[in-house]
């Protein structure tokens, strides 16, 4: 999980998933692995959470997974909701230490 948002009823969540044992793709793909990042829907009902059965993935990337081992991709939520219309949009961001890990998300294995 990289990001939770909700109330006491709904909940979404920002899921990231990794695959990178071998699995049914390595017929046509030796050494492939995935990345997904999904929105997961958790409701209360009657004491507890329960995962709705839809969920929307955001992307996914396959590739070997060597490379995969090698990316970095983190998750920083203070860049949600920047809006960008007709006027050009000029962010000011300070990149976080990778070697601090102070952010969720992939880093090199």
């Amino acid at each position: 999980p990289l990001y939770f948002g909700g109330d006491d009823k709904v909940v979404r969540v920002l899921v990231m998933l990794i695959r990178d044992l071998p699995t049914s793709y390595e017929g046509d793909f030796p050494g492939a692995a995935t990345i997904r990042h999904e929105i997961w829907q958790f409701t209360w009902a009657y004491g507890g959470w329960k995962k709705e059965r839809r969920t929307r993935v955001i992307d996914r990337s396959i590739l070997h997974r060597d490379e995969l081992r090698q990316w970095t991709w983190l998750w920083d939520p203070k860049l949600g909701g920047i809006e960008v219309n007709k006027e050009p949009v000029t962010l000011d961001y300070e990149f976080p230490d990778v070697e601090k890990r102070t952010l969720k998300g992939l880093y090199p294995y």
